[in-house]
């Protein structure tokens, strides 16, 4: 079964609970367990991340990348 991108307490939803623990995990420089974490792709987990999440969850944007 594959994972899906923000889903990183791995309930199976995208949820405001994955951006919480990706908000703490970039500002904890504790990103590196979180692969599901980098949303845009470019190998970084960082502020970028998050607003792409935050947009996600707000419907700004309309998808996520499939699995990792």
């Amino acid at each position: 079964m594959a994972s899906v991108y923000g889903d990183l307490d791995g309930d199976g939803e995208v949820d405001v609970f994955d951006l919480i623990l990706m908000r703490k995990a970039v500002e904890n420089g504790d990103t590196e367990r979180f692969e599901a974490a980098d949303l845009n792709c470019d190998g970084v987990i960082d502020s970028d991340d998050l607003t792409y999440h935050s947009e996600y969850l707000h419907g700004i944007r309309k998808t996520l990348p499939v699995e990792y």
